[in-house]
């Protein structure tokens, strides 16, 4: 006696189909994962998450723990940048009969919009929507007071530090920007530059800066750089004031 098939031809068939046509992947969801300090995106194959492309180096989502930094140095790396690329400081000579930058030597904000800090960062926000949260409050945090700055400048071109008394002498009567312009000729006016702002990755800076060349002929922003293959450059300003 011949035994019966456990399957029918059809049901075998039908088994077959089932098979071929189900996707292995279909209720898999995979997760980023870690290898070392990397995050890498996965994707689903034959069932299985395998790792798939790399979405950050040296990530610290993964246990990167970013070196110290000297923010002292990033910070006039940051001034060298404005002031090199930036041809709005040239509001009297052109940029290229400059051969003296004037800069106050201590730091100012210039927070012009009144209504408290909040008014503040929303101005900021609202002209610069780019701008990190982390890197005003940093910004807001270091500019609570002027700051002293230092010949820490490395641009192809004479800086002087104005001291608070100087000016004062200089601009003590009428003819006071004759004066200047006798002391430091071929100089772009008086330049002011705030304390920089910094995001916590270091490739973002918000900086105040505003310059002076005549009794009518000057102007205020803020300005907001980013940092990529270690070089700073600007990539939005917003006018503050202009006379």
């Amino acid at each position: 006696m011949r035994s019966k098939p456990l399957f029918s031809g059809l049901a075998i068939l039908f088994l077959i189909t089932a098979c071929i046509g189900q996707n292995p992947c279909e209720d898999v969801t995979c997760d980023t994962i870690c290898r070392g300090v990397t995050l890498w995106k996965q994707k689903c194959v034959n069932g299985e998450c395998v790792p798939d492309s790399v979405l950050e180096e040296n990530s610290q989502e993964c246990g990167f723990t970013p070196p110290e930094r000297d923010t002292a140095a990033e910070e006039y790396a940051v001034y060298d940048a404005l002031i090199s690329d930036w041809d709005l400081i040239a509001t009297f000579h052109s940029f290229e009969e400059v051969e003296v930058v004037v800069i106050e030597d201590h730091t100012s904000a210039e927070l012009f919009f009144g209504g408290g800090i909040e008014e503040i960062l929303e101005r900021i926000k609202e002209g610069m929507p780019l701008t990190e949260q982390e890197t005003l409050d940093d910004f807001l945090k270091k500019n609570e007071q002027p700051h002293r700055l230092e010949d820490l400048f490395d641009l192809p071109v004479t800086v002087v530090l104005l001291s608070n008394e100087e000016f004062k002498e200089i601009f003590q009567n009428g003819s006071g920007w004759e004066d200047f312009y006798k002391k430091y000729p071929r100089s772009q006016g008086i330049m002011m530059l705030s304390r920089v702002g910094f995001n916590s990755k270091m490739d973002q800076a918000l900086v105040y800066v505003g310059n002076q060349s005549h009794w009518l002929s000057g102007a205020g922003y803020y300005v907001l750089l980013t940092k990529a293959y270690g070089f700073w450059t600007v990539q939005s300003e917003m006018m503050v004031w202009i006379s």
